[in-house]
């Protein structure tokens, strides 16, 4: 072997077994190059010791050079986190060929917060640009927020005719014209009339498409079967697939409620509330007692409510199914009323306009489920 083919080999095993050791601190900045197959992996602190600052997490920039001469930052600069970072930060970069030479630029007294960031909004600086935008902006008003940007300039109406456009006499076309000179069995006959009417018809002229209430149909698929059965076309919009992929979803939680959830929940109270008279006998003489009460409170609002009228309590004490009487009588009112739950010093005001039924899902099957707070 020559000389000239070993150099740039040694040069490269001296690259990556290199100390470079900055002493511009009290202690010395190290920056650690190793070779690990195809890669070069770098450490190096994650503090440093400054006289006037004491330990502080620098702002790093990585360096490359070929020449010792011209250096190129690697990647942006990194900061460690208080907390979260180790003592050592490190970076894996792939082994280039010829000799590559790193070094390690740290600023101390930078005021940038979390470069490195801990995820989301930190990596990519967006919290702190939003944090700046807002106090420059303050606290605007709806007037100010409005008029905070100039209004574009929009066209007062198309610049050319749309009724013009292809297909567009297949859906002017009147039903009872079309149909005139086919048989009544003909499938080429039209079912459905999606003629324009004065006030449409103008907005039409003039955007190049309205919005239609007298046209609409109870369901994305109900519009595409009549569009598809007077063989007319159609564009497909994202928001019907949304929707479709939505129903699923909707059945998928049906089915959870009614076979799943709906089961867990009655068991969980009618068990509940069997254990309290257990419960009664052993601790109801004692400081427990109002708490127990209590608890049979809550569960017989529960039960009543699941059941769909007042259910008997599991103790009838301290006037229990009174207290579960003007309770559901608050919830059919819609009232608010002082509750005193868990502790007689410490009433709240609960509105009982929240514990109204807010859905009803009726099956296939026939289960009826009710979804309160």
């Amino acid at each position: 072997m020559n000389r000239k083919s070993a150099l740039p080999a040694l040069l490269l095993v001296s690259t990556l077994l290199l100390r470079v050791e900055v002493g511009c601190c009290s202690t010395p900045l190290t920056l650690e190059i190793k070779g690990s197959g195809p890669k070069v992996n770098l450490s190096w602190p994650s503090t440093m010791d400054v006289p006037t600052q004491g330990t502080v997490f620098p702002e790093y920039t990585v360096e490359r050079s070929t020449d010792l001469q011209h250096w190129e930052p690697i990647g942006g600069r990194v900061r460690g986190l208080a907390g979260i970072s180790g003592p050592n930060l490190s970076l894996s970069l792939d082994a280039l060929a010829g000799p590559n030479f790193y070094r390690l630029v740290a600023n101390p007294s930078s005021q940038t917060p979390q470069e490195t960031g801990s995820g989301g909004a930190e990596v990519f600086g967006y919290g702190a640009l939003f944090s700046a935008e807002l106090d420059r902006l303050g606290l605007m008003s709806v007037g100010a927020f409005a008029t905070n940007a100039p209004q574009p300039q929009y066209l007062p109406q198309l610049s050319w005719d749309p009724t013009t456009a292809l297909f567009w006499t297949n859906f002017n076309t009147d039903p009872a014209v079309w149909n005139a000179s086919l048989p009544p069995d003909s499938l080429d006959r039209r079912l459905y009339d999606f003629r324009l009417d004065t006030n449409e018809f103008a907005i039409f002229r003039t955007n190049g498409f309205v919005v239609s209430e007298r046209l609409g149909s109870a369901s994305f698929a109900d519009a595409y079967y009549r569009i598809f059965t007077d063989d007319l076309p159609v564009f497909v919009s994202a928001d019907s697939v949304l929707h479709a992929w939505h129903r699923t979803y909707i059945g998928m939680l049906e089915e959870l409620e009614e076979l799943q959830l709906a089961t867990l929940l009655e068991q969980v109270l009618t068990k509940s509330a069997a254990q309290l008279p257990p419960v009664w006998a052993q601790y109801g003489n004692g400081p427990l007692r109002r708490s127990i009460a209590d608890a049979d409170y809550f569960l017989t609002v529960a039960r009543s409510l699941w059941a769909g009228q007042q259910v008997a309590s599991s103790l009838a004490s301290f006037g229990v199914d009174s207290r579960v009487t003007t309770t559901l009588t608050s919830i059919t009112n819609l009232a608010m009323e002082r509750v005193s739950l868990f502790g007689l010093d410490s009433p709240r005001w609960v509105d009982f306009s929240q514990f109204t039924v807010r859905a009803i899902t009726i099956t296939p099957t026939g289960f009826a489920a009710t979804s309160r707070p």
